[in-house]
């Protein structure tokens, strides 16, 4: 009796294991290829699509929109950043922190690591490397702001969907001042308020370009002296808190 009450509880269990690694073999198989997308921020409309995003339930007279870089894409592990202070204006790395707890502050989820410095931190675009690096690179276009680079598993079943690495490029081109717009400075592009909105994308929130969006720190256009997207709006805090 006892040894066959022994082989029935051997079988059990070696077949709870079994099924756990088929499980994860299925996981594994579902993510799919390892790919990455790329957000360009522009500094003006240039034949972007209108994409109103998903609207929530009005919290007030305003109801706000948002929308994700993909359904479920999102970080399930807390990874840190780097910041290459080449080019840098003053106050970037400030900007950056701010811009992480900003996301940070609204879910339980600590999105962002800490960020350091390193002055040969590069951005690959051609693989992960296990790095995500913050860096002010010419992009040679007069349009274009910055450059957010997300790697993950775009084609996996939304709930096996994973944001791996990001890469974040600015753009030094002589055309583009940086700085911080404020006591009787508005003439340059301020560096919290793009660092807000690309490190939405790093997120997992995608670029909203309908007018009706304009408020909302994921909009896809800025200008000299803007700051609206040093906070987030309706829409943003909505987006992020569904998303983790």
């Amino acid at each position: 009796m006892r040894r066959n009450l022994f082989l029935l509880v051997s079988f059990i269990v070696l077949s709870i294991l079994a099924l756990s690694e088929i499980v994860s073999a299925e996981e594994k198989a579902d993510k799919g290829p390892l790919t990455k997308k790329v957000f360009i921020h522009y500094k003006k409309p240039g034949g972007k699509l209108d994409n109103p995003g998903k609207k929530p339930a009005p919290p007030a007279e305003d109801e706000g929109s948002y929308t994700y870089i993909a359904r479920g894409m999102k970080w399930k592990v807390v990874e840190d950043y780097i910041l290459n202070p080449f080019g840098a204006p003053d106050g970037t790395f400030q900007a950056i922190e701010t811009g992480m707890e900003t996301w940070d502050s609204e879910v339980a989820f600590s999105i962002f690591g800490s960020l350091s410095t390193k002055n040969d931190a590069v951005v690959d675009l051609n693989a992960t490397d296990n790095q995500n690096v913050i860096a002010f690179t010419p992009l040679g276009d007069n349009q274009v702001i910055a450059v957010t680079y997300v790697w993950g598993y775009y084609s996996a079943p939304p709930r096996f969907r994973e944001i791996v690495e990001v890469d974040m490029i600015f753009n030094s081109d002589d055309w583009l001042e940086w700085g911080t717009v404020g006591d009787g400075v508005t003439d340059v592009m301020d560096i919290l308020n793009i660092a807000t909105h690309e490190l939405g994308h790093a997120a997992g929130m995608g670029d909203l370009y309908s007018t009706s969006a304009s408020k909302e720190t994921m909009y896809g256009y800025s200008y000299e002296g803007e700051i609206t997207k040093r906070d987030l709006y309706i829409g943003d805090i909505a987006g992020i808190k569904n998303l983790y």
